[in-house]
């Protein structure tokens, strides 16, 4: 009797010791940030950090780093109506970020910061300054227009006003124009370069130019008008080419197009200082 207690009680002893540790190592919860998203705004995230990678819980939510910023994330509900999921985000230096979305008819709050010092945009390859590109934007707006090339659409006209090199950025300024009563919501801007000459029948070869910043437009009322700045970095178009900036309106509607020709682009004015 006494040898039967003993290996039961030694059997209780080593199941105990392989489970005792793993039962003592109880892993550490991580809360997740609550974020709402819908299909007609942006929800901009700005991080401490460059984004090193950016999981998504379902395709039914939109996610892209902006342009040629290294540490801020835009996010979008695919359509209306989606289900709850999760995003991760992990950034360069280790920091783990995780967000449960769910969708909302209207958004109040847009831009979220986890910066714990002033919020600020950093860009590949420089030290991006948004207040210093803001400014920038600001003066050159004044300077007085030179170039004439527009394009419309639904009665929402963009024409091109004028083009600057400054700071080793090129600067395009627009003068937009909603001629109609119907409100114009910019979904984006999609800016490339293409051939001058489309061959009928051939699939025409373009590559896609991304803004460094793209300032004003993004609501239009009807009857309004507003200057839009572009910035871009600088480039020279190879014979043959040209550069196509467009408008798209939320929503799939209306599409502005504006073609800037080689030799428009060469005669970019430099500023030296504003």
């Amino acid at each position: 009797m006494k040898r039967s207690l003993f290996v039961v009680l030694s059997f209780a002893v080593l199941c105990a010791s392989a489970q005792g540790p793993a039962a003592l190592l109880a892993p550490d919860t991580i809360g997740a940030y609550p974020l709402s998203v819908t299909e007609r705004f942006t929800t901009n995230l700005l991080f401490p950090s460059p984004i090193f990678r950016v999981d998504l819980g379902s395709g039914d939510v939109l996610a892209k780093k902006m342009g040629k910023t290294e540490n801020v994330l835009l996010l979008k509900a695919n359509r209306a109506g989606v289900r709850p999921t999760n995003v991760s985000v992990y950034l360069n230096d280790g920091r783990f970020y995780s967000f449960v979305v769910r969708y909302a008819d209207t958004l109040t709050t847009f831009n979220y910061s986890f910066c714990s010092g002033p919020p600020r945009v950093r860009f590949s390859g420089e030290a991006g300054d948004i207040a210093r590109l803001d400014s920038d934007a600001i003066a050159i707006v004044a300077k007085p227009g030179f170039l004439h090339a527009a394009g419309s659409d639904g009665g929402v006209r963009l024409s091109l006003r004028g083009l600057y090199t400054h700071d080793a950025l090129l600067w395009l300024v627009f003068s937009a124009r909603n001629r109609s009563e119907v409100e114009f919501e910019r979904d984006g801007v999609r800016i490339t370069v293409e051939d001058r000459h489309r061959v009928r029948r051939a699939a025409v070869q373009s590559v896609e130019v991304d803004p460094v910043m793209v300032r004003g437009g993004d609501f239009l009322g009807g009857g309004r008008r507003m200057p839009v700045v572009v910035a871009l970095r600088p480039l020279v178009l190879a014979r043959g080419k040209r550069m196509v900036v467009e408008w798209r309106e939320a929503g799939g509607g209306r599409r502005v197009r504006v073609v800037v020709s080689r030799r428009q682009l060469l005669r970019a004015r430099k500023i030296a200082q504003l």
